[in-house]
Order: structure tokens, then sequence, then C-alpha cells
């Protein structure tokens, strides 16, 4: 665009938030095709829930899990994400799913 410097981008999030009683047994259907690996960062406030252990297990069905990271902080700064994006940065996977509360 004209005018606009090369430090200038633009940033889609598309957000696909799934709720309700046994959404975890149906967790697998919702994941798109082309999602092959996926990267989990979990809460450590639900991480070893048996919900959270069915909804991996349903998620194995459909797809690989290279990489299980547990989110210890409550109010994550940006050294914090920092840290957690190293966990992430040599491993491949094509999606990113959160699983949990808080920020």
């Amino acid at each position: 665009m004209v005018g606009q410097s090369k430090s200038t981008f633009s940033f889609k999030l598309t957000t696909d938030v799934r709720f309700g009683t046994g959404i975890t047994r149906s967790i697998s259907e919702h994941i798109p095709g082309n999602f092959k690996k996926l990267g989990l960062v979990i809460d450590s406030g639900v991480f070893g829930h048996e919900l959270v252990h069915d909804l991996m297990v349903n998620l194995k069905e459909s797809c690989d899990i290279p990489k299980v990271f547990k989110n210890t902080a409550s109010e994550p700064d940006y050294d914090y994400l920092d840290n957690c994006k190293k966990e992430f940065i040599n491993i491949e996977f094509d999606g990113l799913m959160g699983i949990g509360g808080g920020s």
C-alpha cells in the first residue's frame, strides 16, 4: 500500500470456541482436516483433570500431538510468552490449541 512502512502488517485471528456438555467426546470432529499435528497449551489448573485426559485421547484419533506445554502462569507476561515460544520453536505443528482458562 502506498505510504505504509514495511513494519506495517495485518493480523487476523480466527478463534473457534467450543463449549458444552460432552464436547470432549466429539472434539476430533471439529478439527479441520488440514490440522494433522497440534501443539497444546494446557492451563496448569486443569492439566491433570479427567476431562482434559479424555480430550487428548479423542484428539489423538484424528491428529498427532507433538508437544504439550503446561502453562503455569496465571497472568503470563511477555517474558513468559517468549519462554513458551521457545518450547514450540523447533516443533513441527499445523495448529495450536489452548485448553483451560485465564489469560
